[in-house]
């Protein structure tokens, strides 16, 4: 166990406050790392500079919708521009093990040929301790905000309703993915898969 700002952790997540700004990765809390060089979870490997050398700024690939209209050519980029960098330790409990993971906040773009989607918004690319040569990558564009051509699938009124795109980043410059649809209220939602690239 440790206590950190009056609180006890027993090597799960909880939250406080630490007087350098910046909490021991033992304590399992997910912090802010300070620059791209900075270490997460006392893993060299695990550094915003070590997750932008995977990373490509564009890729392509071939857009499959799942219900209907033919296949078209997708293109994805993504830039860091001084992003959030996140790091998530490991983390061990009676219930739930994980390895420690890195987040870096980006923009990004998905475009398809015949103008189904033409989108712009933040994402996240995630490297994991355990996986050098590829990243997860996710994002959500609100139907409202959608720019494509993209009809919703999902009928209704709902207080979220949006497309996830969410795939892996591969160094040797290689994207696949999934479009979800997903819509919720405070009661409930839905989600149908649209579609999906490689």
């Amino acid at each position: 166990m440790r206590a950190i700002a009056g609180l006890a952790c027993f090597a799960v997540a909880c939250t406080g406050h630490w007087t350098d700004g910046v909490p021991p990765p033992d304590a399992a809390v997910s912090y802010t790392l300070r620059s791209l060089t900075d270490v997460c979870d006392d893993n060299p490997t695990l550094t915003g500079q070590r997750a932008l050398a995977i990373v490509m700024p564009r890729y392509t690939a071939t857009y499959t919708p799942l219900h209907g209209g033919a296949p078209s050519m997708l293109v994805q980029t993504v830039a860091y521009d001084a992003g959030t960098i996140t790091c998530h330790p490991a983390m061990t409990n009676i219930e739930l093990s994980t390895d420690a993971s890195l987040d870096l906040a980006v923009h990004a773009a998905v475009a398809t040929s015949d103008g189904l989607f033409d989108e712009s918004f933040a994402a996240t690319i995630s490297l994991p301790a355990d996986v050098q040569d590829s990243l997860a990558f996710d994002g959500s564009v609100a139907i409202a905000d959608l720019h494509g051509t993209y009809a919703p699938m999902i009928p209704g009124s709902w207080q979220s309703h949006d497309v996830d795109f969410g795939g892996m980043l591969a160094a040797a410059g290689t994207t696949s993915g999934t479009v979800v649809e997903g819509a919720s209220t405070a009661d409930g939602g839905e989600t149908g898969n649209a579609g999906s690239w490689l």
